[in-house]
């Protein structure tokens, strides 16, 4: 490691500059080098203890001038990078500053509940709530809590509770159309999506549950549309499986075939085709489809393999049933 002088005191310049012209023996030298070595150890080792002294001070002043609103930026910011454990740091010092501030206590709750953490986070909404049972975003909190905790009828109630405090919360539309879709109210889950849509409209993952709704319903062509407008947005695998899967009820397969290729490889296409053709009891056209997936990838394609069987063993049962069908 090289020292530039102003790391040095003048005394200890001097002192190697003896040590380096001097008229001393080579053990000597060696035993002042060693010293001189030691020496400037200490003092560097000495201004490293100093400056983390004085940083250590510098922070401890900055942290007592931070007020709560320093810490819920901070907390903030780091929410935006993705950074959940320091910014439940910010906000909890935020409330060790204002214990009562309710905005703290709904984003501490957010965070805890996105890790996981739902006792923790049940506890941040109840406390909003004892002090402000308007307040909307605690209300959602509540539900995406019930909601993931699999109690469906406390979370309706608590995004239904949301939106008359909170008209704009579209999470509490989408959510509920999550419920309904569960629940097999396909028409009440198309009403909250579309709601959702109005304030978020350029949400493709809202698109995506819309058109499932009304697949589910039976309404393909609606769906057809829905998607192709969410693919427009943003494509992803997920939209352009879904595709598949509309196309496909429609009978258009070429197009359905398309669209799984888009979603993924060559051999998937197939192999999702397959399983349109075997919903439809076209168990000649699976079987080809399948042969196809396994041809195009034989040495991963496993699942096409086992769907050649059932496709096999479908044909040969409807074979079988023919000549006891004429006789009728």
């Amino acid at each position: 490691m090289f020292l530039h002088h102003r790391y040095l005191s003048p005394l200890l310049i001097i002192v190697l500059a003896l040590g380096l012209f001097g008229c001393a023996s080579k053990g000597d030298r060696a035993d002042s080098a060693r010293t001189d070595y030691k020496r400037i150890m200490e003092i560097q080792r000495d201004k490293a203890r100093f400056l983390a002294e004085e940083d250590a001070k510098l922070n401890s002043k900055l942290n007592a001038a931070m007020t709560a609103s320093d810490y819920e930026r901070l907390g903030d910011s780091y929410t935006r990078q993705g950074n959940a454990v320091m910014a439940l740091v910010q906000y909890q010092k935020a409330l060790e500053t204002a214990p009562d501030d309710t905005r703290l206590h709904v984003k501490l709750g957010l965070l805890l509940l996105g890790k996981g953490l739902n006792d923790e986070a049940k506890k941040e909404f109840s406390f909003v709530l004892a002090k402000d049972p308007r307040n909307g975003i605690a209300h959602e909190g509540m539900g995406r809590l019930f909601f993931a905790q699999g109690d469906l009828e406390s979370a309706e109630r608590s995004f239904q509770q949301a939106l008359q405090c909170d008209p704009k919360l579209w999470q509490s539309h989408m959510f509920l159309g999550m419920i309904y879709d569960r629940q097999k109210q396909f028409g009440s889950a198309v009403a909250e999506y579309s709601a959702a849509l109005v304030l978020r409209p350029a949400s493709s993952a809202l698109l995506n549950n819309l058109a499932l709704s009304y697949y589910s319903q039976g309404e393909y062509q609606k769906a057809e549309e829905t998607l192709n407008t969410a693919l427009q947005l943003e494509p992803s695998p997920k939209a352009w499986n879904n595709l598949g899967l509309v196309l496909g009820k429609q009978g258009k397969y070429d197009q359905a075939l398309e669209a799984f290729r888009n979603a993924g490889d060559e051999a998937g296409a197939y192999n999702n085709l397959g399983m349109i053709y075997m919903s439809q009891s076209k168990y000649a056209e699976a079987l080809q489809a399948f042969q196809k997936a396994f041809e195009l990838k034989p040495q991963y394609y496993s699942k096409a393999q086992e769907n050649i069987k059932k496709a096999e063993a479908a044909l040969k049962a409807q074979a079988a049933q023919q000549p006891d069908q004429s006789k009728e």
